[in-house]
């Protein structure tokens, strides 16, 4: 699993603004910040997954890009419309990719965080992108993006942490 693991100044400047624009994002509350900051991640860990031969996360990753920038034009609900797109596009890459083996994992990945996007139930949401997160960091180790997996799974703990802070605030 690490036999590919590459730190070269790329790959280390992509990584560092995944992680960054990512955790920013998280604590974003204007849609309109969020969709930038996240936009630039998500930019930055599919030209990782294309330059680590993962043409399934890289075209994913492009598809959740062009849905990211076209939601600066369109309302909310056309966007979570749009990105019921992305999970059958993302099983269709893996069947067309089949030499692809970890690219499953970026499929269940993306169907999770889409889940989370129509909870109502904000501890749902956060529930459902906590598993998407475990699958894309397995996607990311997969290809050997160590930085881009400890990231996600560091984004696991933030969600954790949202989520205790939600109840805390409902319990005052």
């Amino acid at each position: 699993m690490f036999d590919n693991i590459s730190f070269s100044p790329v790959y280390t400047s992509l990584e560092v603004i995944f992680f960054f624009t990512s955790f920013l994002a998280y604590y974003q509350t204007d849609r309109r910040k969020f969709l930038v900051l996240n936009s630039l991640a998500i930019f930055a860990i599919g030209i990782s997954f294309y330059l680590k031969g993962g043409m399934v996360g890289a075209l994913v990753e492009l598809g959740m890009l062009i849905i990211h920038i076209s939601a600066f034009f369109i309302s909310s609900e056309i966007e979570k419309r749009l990105k019921l797109l992305i999970p059958p596009l993302a099983f269709i890459l893996v069947y067309y990719f089949n030499d692809e083996v970890s690219a499953h994992f970026i499929a269940l990945a993306i169907s999770f965080f889409v889940l989370g996007v129509y909870q109502e139930n904000m501890k749902l949401n956060k529930l459902f992108f906590a598993i998407g997160l475990i699958f894309l960091s397995m996607y990311s180790f997969s290809l050997g993006l160590t930085f881009i997996g400890i990231t996600n799974l560091f984004g696991i703990l933030v969600l954790s942490y949202r989520v205790r802070s939600m109840y805390r605030n409902t319990e005052q």
